[in-house]
């Protein structure tokens, strides 16, 4: 059985300004059939770095995060999505500096070796 593999390469162009800046990826993998794995992708953006934007009048935060999961072997491509996010924030997010902007996602893959690219924009 081979294992699953994932290489997290993250290129985000969320950057808003000069700063470095802040995002957190992690999964698990987890035991599905005999020949598929569950996989579950978690992410968090610190949300004072993400660009505001005032929509219906309210003061949000939006992005795309796009997944994509390549077959390390064959490089066929498995999953490709982009995910678009936006969360309504406080008025002044100057009062938590930490709140950040949470998600996961899961796949049933077959088992294998991949290589996973995260991209942002």
């Amino acid at each position: 059985m081979k294992r699953l593999i994932l290489f997290f390469a993250s290129f985000l162009s969320i950057i808003i300004n000069a700063q470095d800046f802040k995002v957190d990826f992690d999964y698990s993998r987890f035991f599905y059939n005999d020949s598929s794995n569950y996989l579950e992708i978690y992410y968090s953006f610190y949300q004072p770095q993400l660009k505001q934007v005032n929509a219906e009048n309210e003061l949000k935060v939006k992005g795309i995060l796009n997944i994509k999961i390549l077959n390390k072997e064959t490089s066929d491509t498995l999953v490709n999505r982009n995910y678009q996010f936006e969360n309504i924030v406080s008025d002044s997010m100057s009062l938590n500096h930490q709140k950040s902007f949470t998600g996961n996602m899961a796949y049933i893959l077959p088992l294998g070796e991949y290589v996973c690219v995260f991209t942002g924009m």
